[in-house]
């Protein structure tokens, strides 16, 4: 059985474990073809020396993903003492070297200095731009790249085992925008030696777990077209179309995306088709206690369907500023 040529809506979330090797872009690519859907993106990108969770966005969820983009990550990450490289991990050229390996009492009693707030230094080989440009291109190309430090919060930094004498691991959980080797690089320097990052897993992303990610092998299996059966007489081949209902049972919500983030406003059918129209609705006794008194951005569900992503104003009147339709499956 041949693919249709058209695309299929599908909207949610496929929470990817990212293969090593693979960039994010790549990895967006191949769901989006196996998945034969019309829009795909993902909500925050993993070097392609990293695994780990990569969610990515179909159709609708698109416009969620700055939400989850904010929100907050954790990684399992190993760090090799010792040496210091360009880029901050095993691709780089090695920029600086120690002879001191830290014992794991040493490491333990600094770490306290790098959770909270604190200033890093994004690495040299990062997506960070530098007068219109990517700094991974300037340095790529020899030039002089100087980054100005960033204030990130790191909500814990724990020393998880000792895998020799020059290879520690380590679990974070942090903020948007913090990277995990800058933070390798500040510990080793902080520690009298050198650190680069050899190993990095991301396994969280707001409330996306673990639990939730689904492998490129599994995604393929699942997606396969079935076998061929018998088809109604009624229905002709040029009406068949390719649908990968197996791949549902990875699909998540769209809303799961932004329940980290945002408050959940409940409305009925009527407010729904009226949001869903552009215009605001007037909340009667729907409005959450963490809003009251604000004017913040929220979503309206109606019966656990995202209608809406808005902001309350005056008190009761929802805004809509994106709509989505019905992501009921069909």
């Amino acid at each position: 059985m041949r693919r249709d040529k058209r695309r299929d809506d599908i909207d949610g979330w496929i929470i990817l474990d990212k293969p090593f090797g693979v960039s994010s872009a790549r990895a967006v690519n191949r769901v989006k073809r196996l998945l034969n859907v019309k829009k795909a993106g993902h909500a925050g990108t993993l070097d392609p020396t990293a695994s780990g969770m990569l969610p990515i966005a179909l159709g609708q969820a698109t416009k969620t993903v700055p939400f989850v983009m904010r929100a907050s990550k954790s990684y399992r990450f190993c760090v090799k003492w010792g040496s210091e490289t360009d880029t901050g991990d095993v691709c780089g050229i090695p920029i600086a070297y120690s002879d001191h390996k830290p014992s794991p009492e040493e490491v333990i009693s600094v770490l306290s200095e790098f959770t909270g707030n604190i200033r890093q230094v994004p690495p040299v080989f990062s997506a960070v731009k530098v007068s219109g440009r990517r700094a991974y291109e300037i340095a790529r190309d020899g030039g002089d790249v100087s980054l100005e430090p960033r204030t990130i919060y790191v909500h814990s930094l724990e020393l998880m085992e000792v895998l020799g004498d020059s290879v520690f691991s380590f679990y974070c959980e942090c903020s948007k925008g913090t990277y995990i080797r800058s933070l390798a690089r500040d510990l080793g320097q902080r520690l009298g030696t050198r650190g680069h990052v050899v190993k990095l897993r991301r396994i969280r992303i707001g409330r996306f777990e673990e639990h939730d990610m689904v492998t490129l092998k599994a995604l393929k299996e699942a997606c396969s077209p079935e076998k061929e059966r018998e088809e109604p007489a009624s229905i002709s081949e040029g009406e068949k179309k390719y649908k990968p209902s197996g791949c549902q049972a990875f699909l998540r919500p769209i809303v799961e995306g932004i329940r980290h983030s945002l408050p959940e406003i409940q409305i009925d059918h009527s407010a729904a088709e009226r949001l869903r129209s552009g215009q605001m609705v007037k909340l009667m006794g729907q409005v959450p206690e963490s809003m009251v008194g604000e004017a913040p951005e929220a979503y309206a569900t109606c019966q656990g369907n995202l209608i809406a992503l808005g902001a309350l104003k005056e008190g009761c009147f929802f805004h809509p500023t994106r709509v989505f339709r019905d992501q009921s499956p069909t």
